[in-house]
This record gives structure tokens, sequence and C-alpha cells, in this order.
């Protein structure tokens, strides 16, 4: 569960850091 909810941050990040483009798209 815990792996699962830092998985879920490391892609929030790093498409926030990317460009919001993937968490805009979500």
């Amino acid at each position: 569960m815990f792996i699962s909810s830092c998985k879920r941050l490391r892609i929030m990040k790093g498409a926030e850091a990317k460009g919001l483009s993937s968490g805009a798209s979500r």
C-alpha cells in the first residue's frame, strides 16, 4: 500500500515537473 502511494506521488510529481501535461489531462 505504501509503495503504491509513493509510486503515485512520484508519477504526479514527475508529471508536474514535466510541465503539468499529464496531471492536467488527468
